[in-house]
């Protein structure tokens, strides 16, 4: 048995059982132990079945000790949800824009938008000669919002980081300096904020915050209302395996 292995069974059983509950599903396993690890995950045997533990990203020889503490380290996340939401925040304020899906004439609306936070509202600019405006304005209470992480930059495309919101949309006219203010020393870059500063179409829109989800891998979703995290999803992985044959 590799070393790593044994190490989980004698120095920290306790975690392997919670990861026994969080991955198999089972709410009270018996006679748990790990049995093999692998770059891309650790297995784990009970009397109620088999259970894999996978990895966010490969580990190679000598990295599965770090590999295992990133499993590990959403187990008992709710002793320190302060620290998660500090976590979520600093992710929603390092994204530009946001996804955004609306409903116009029965059908959705899948859209984006620059966006900047301010408390616990998103403000976000749009120009009304778009899809987005006309649903925004006629239904403005379904909207659903979503920061994701970029392809480039997560561990997997599987469990790309990520934080979705209901929301409630109205027009922050009042906001709008302040909008391209915030927004252009956000991007001082682009050229183009200038250029859209003088459209007249384009406006500013508050989402307000409501019941939301916060995803950071595999088996680690969190409730939260607005931008305060309630509980993990479960208290255990949704997800379910296909049995060995």
């Amino acid at each position: 048995m590799h070393k790593a292995v044994e190490h989980m069974n004698r120095d920290h059983h306790d975690y392997v059982v919670a990861l026994c509950k969080k991955y198999g599903g089972f709410d009270a396993p018996t006679n748990v132990r790990g049995v093999g690890i692998d770059e891309d995950g650790f297995d784990i045997e009970c009397d109620q079945g088999r259970v894999r533990v996978p990895f966010s990203t490969k580990a190679g020889e000598g990295k599965y000790e770090e590999a295992m503490m990133a499993v590990c380290r959403d187990l008992h996340v709710e002793r320190d949800f302060s620290a998660l939401e500090s976590k979520m925040i600093e992710f929603i304020d390092s994204c530009k824009s946001v996804l955004i899906a609306s409903e116009l004439g029965g059908a959705l609306v899948p859209s984006y938008a620059p966006c900047v936070r301010d408390g616990e509202a998103i403000y976000v600019l749009i120009s009304s000669v778009a899809a987005h405006f006309d649903a925004i304005s006629q239904n403005p209470n379904k909207v659903s919002i979503m920061f994701l992480q970029d392809e480039s930059a997560c561990a997997t495309i599987f469990a790309r980081l990520r934080v979705s919101f209901v929301a409630r949309a109205d027009f922050a006219p009042e906001r709008r300096e302040w909008f391209f203010e915030r927004f252009g020393a956000r991007v001082p870059e682009d050229g183009a904020i200038a250029y859209i500063r003088n459209l007249q179409d384009f406006k500013v829109v508050r989402f307000t915050l409501g019941k939301g989800r916060y995803v950071r891998g595999f088996g680690a979703a969190y409730d939260t209302q607005a931008l305060t995290i309630l509980n993990q999803v479960g208290g255990k992985n949704p997800h379910k395996f296909q049995k060995a044959q």
